[in-house]
């Protein structure tokens, strides 16, 4: 079971073959041509060796959508119907921020389309700062000059920043969409250019049909040699059954080792740039191993299946938690069952999902935005077109990108119980995953 640990990842120091660095991550030495062992201490443990694959509280928030109406004087309209043609619809709403012509309701409030714009630029700032008494009048002519009253207009009237969808929540929404057919026209343009483009070559017969692809099938085999080929690290003084809750979150230790050597196995994450590697990794840590932990779970017994340095499995039980870590660890399980029924517990399910929650472009810190935003568009379409192969007719696909905002959720949790405990409790790279 190799999973919830803080999203928090941090770096490693040892130089990574294909350029991938680890910088400050202690003592790892990751070279995937070998057998290595590395002292690993005793939480969530390992997966299968040879058949285990493996921001906070993201909630999927619907935003409300825009009533698109165009605007238009009076005398346009007579003119228009002296003409003949169709006059312009005239809107009836004010915007309740800067009283202009509204469009619609936005994060919850009729709004105007630069108070719309405004509130999602700004709303997670924090308070802004302002050179006046916080009474400025916030019309359409002067909403421009204080920012600070014009936020503070904007949540007085009732906008709420937790209806700003991420990046991460759009792509999931548009998804879900065009998996029952409701296509966004940008985005179903967006899919042609990309599949059209003869500067991009690669790209062309990524995003074309239902049933899987060479190249899928390439890259499931790519997901599955990856997998297999980061059972060679081994811990040094093998498996033992945790005793402990501190044990239990320690045995983490080997499993982000084996995970950092899986990825820098895959041509999708070699080609970005170091720090993006670095800082996917560092947020997406606990989510993969989540997904990862369950394909060594066993329901019949309630443990996990961990290779040790034999290759042999050892069956890990979870000792008797309490307090938070408690609670978290029922919601995971509550997660790990119910996704392992949902797919049938399909290894190749659980390989794609660890790699859509790596390549999240709404990451902190992330420089090359669309370099990711095209590898997780095309695991998710390898993802949608493998469920409609192997589960033809079910309507998978939707169900199964929601598990991304839940396993989002976990990740939180653990994080903050993992982020109260002291830094002499915890393995090394555990500290510098945490920032302890």
């Amino acid at each position: 079971m190799d999973d919830l640990i803080p999203s928090d990842f941090h770096q490693g120091r040892t130089p990574l073959e294909n350029g991938f660095q680890e910088p400050e991550i202690h003592a790892l030495n990751l070279s995937s041509n070998s057998e290595e062992s590395v002292k690993a201490g005793p939480m969530y443990i390992e997966e299968d060796s040879m058949s285990e694959s493996q921001n906070q509280s993201i909630a999927f928030l619907p935003v409300q959508s825009d009533t698109m109406s165009s605007s238009g004087s009076t005398e346009d309209t007579e003119a228009a119907y002296k003409s003949g043609t169709k006059p312009k619809k005239v809107p009836s709403k004010i915007c309740m921020v800067c009283g202009d012509k509204a469009l619609g309701h936005n994060f919850g409030v009729v709004s105007c389309e630069s108070c719309k714009a405004f509130f999602r630029r700004n709303a997670f700032k924090g308070e802004i700062k302002g050179r006046c008494n916080s009474d400025c009048e916030v019309t359409p002519e002067s909403r421009s000059y204080c920012k600070h009253c014009r936020l503070r207009k904007c949540f007085k009237a009732g906008m709420k920043k937790d209806l700003i969808m991420t990046d991460h929540q759009k792509q999931i929404r548009r998804y879900k969409n065009r998996s029952v057919g409701e296509e966004d026209p940008k985005e179903v343009s967006d899919t042609m250019e990309l599949t059209k483009s003869p500067s991009n070559p690669k790209v062309q017969t990524r995003f074309v049909g239902d049933t899987l692809t060479e190249e899928d099938h390439a890259t499931l085999q790519q997901l599955d040699h990856a997998c297999k080929i980061s059972f060679d690290l081994h811990m040094e003084n093998g498996i033992r059954q945790p005793t402990s809750q501190k044990e239990f979150i320690n045995m983490a230790d080997i499993s982000v080792r084996r995970l950092i050597r899986m990825v820098k196995q895959l041509k999708a994450f070699i080609q970005i740039t170091q720090e993006d590697q670095l800082a996917l990794l560092k947020e997406a840590v606990v989510e993969m191993l989540v997904f990862r932990s369950c394909l060594t779970y066993d329901l019949a017994t309630d443990s996990w299946n961990v290779p040790n340095s034999s290759g042999e499995k050892v069956k890990v039980k979870r000792p008797k938690m309490h307090g938070d870590m408690k609670e978290n660890y029922i919601r995971y399980m509550h997660f790990v069952r119910s996704f392992m029924k949902l797919t049938g517990n399909d290894r190749n399910v659980n390989l794609i999902m660890m790699v859509l929650s790596l390549f999240s472009p709404d990451r902190p810190n992330i420089q090359d935005k669309s370099l990711i935003s095209k590898e997780q568009e095309y695991f998710a379409m390898l993802l949608s077109r493998y469920l409609n192969t192997v589960f033809p007719g079910q309507l998978l696909f939707p169900k199964v990108m929601m598990k991304l905002t839940e396993v989002r959720d976990i990740s939180v949790a653990q994080s903050k119980v993992i982020l109260q405990m002291e830094a002499s409790d915890l393995e090394p790279l555990l500290v510098e995953i945490f920032n302890l």
